[in-house]
């Protein structure tokens, strides 16, 4: 199996939620996956958080071109080209949005509801200047594509995963919820 993860958010020097589900999925996918190929697809907004010497043989990490702002809306509809060339057999996108090449499956890790609720729910909780509703209207839009092109649906908790099917509208057979797991230090 050829296994494709979006891991920009180790590239990007960001902490946060998506940060750090990405942190310990990434790690503990490469321990479990066996004789599947991983291809790590990040950036070079900031070096990666992984030494890429550390990596094993079956892992190939794609850093892809980051010149400014604007870098990161291009990759978000471009990274799927890049996908393409390694032929995967599933691509997973851990930060609520983004494309599969054609043919391939996605499994998209949908956090909560929020960026598929309608978008005057969403512009309600945040503050009224443009960039913010801009950017609020762009992962909204990105969002709810993606959910519905998805393959699978991933989510934190059943309650999460019940008011997506809601807000969405998604068949119950598509989004499953995974729990967080303790990262090692607290094993």
């Amino acid at each position: 199996m050829r296994i494709g993860i979006d891991a920009r958010y180790l590239s990007h020097g960001l902490m946060g939620g998506v940060h750090t589900y990405l942190r310990l999925l990434v790690p503990a996918l490469i321990e479990r996956a066996g004789a599947a190929s991983i291809f790590l697809y990040a950036d070079t907004k900031a070096p990666f958080e992984i030494d890429p010497a550390t990596l094993p043989e079956n892992v190939t990490l794609r850093l892809l071109p980051y010149r400014n702002p604007l870098s990161a809306v291009w990759l978000d509809m471009t990274l799927q080209r890049a996908m393409a060339q390694d032929n995967l057999d599933v691509a997973h996108f851990p930060a609520n949005f983004g494309f599969a090449p054609r043919g391939v499956r996605s499994v998209i890790t949908l956090h909560d509801a929020i960026n598929i609720l309608p978008l005057h729910e969403i512009i309600i909780g945040h503050p009224k200047n443009a960039r913010t509703i801009g950017l609020m209207s762009y992962l909204h839009l990105l969002s709810s594509l993606s959910v519905r092109r998805a393959d699978a649906i991933v989510t934190v908790s059943e309650a999460s995963r019940r008011e997506i099917i809601r807000v969405g509208r998604l068949p119950e057979d598509r989004v499953v919820a995974i729990k967080y797991g303790p990262a090692p230090h607290f094993r």
